[in-house]
């Protein structure tokens, strides 16, 4: 990826009780196991993010935008 699209599908919002919801958009190559990426995603995003800032993070949500077929 370049570097000026790679807080493209990145979206983060605040709320009311000082949580942090963060949405991403990706696109994955065909015959990956979705929930098995979703979940990893999920729980690796919000550790890290949490453990790097201190903010609660409510939920995390994976959206996928695209599949290659190569």
């Amino acid at each position: 990826l370049r570097r000026e699209t790679m807080s493209r599908g990145v979206f983060v919002s605040f709320n009311e009780d000082n949580s942090i919801s963060i949405a991403l958009h990706i696109v994955v190559d065909y015959g990956v196991n979705l929930l098995t990426l979703a979940n990893s995603i999920m729980n690796e995003v919000s550790y890290k993010v949490s453990t790097a800032t201190g903010v609660t993070v409510r939920n995390v949500d994976v959206y996928f935008d695209s599949m290659l077929l190569n």
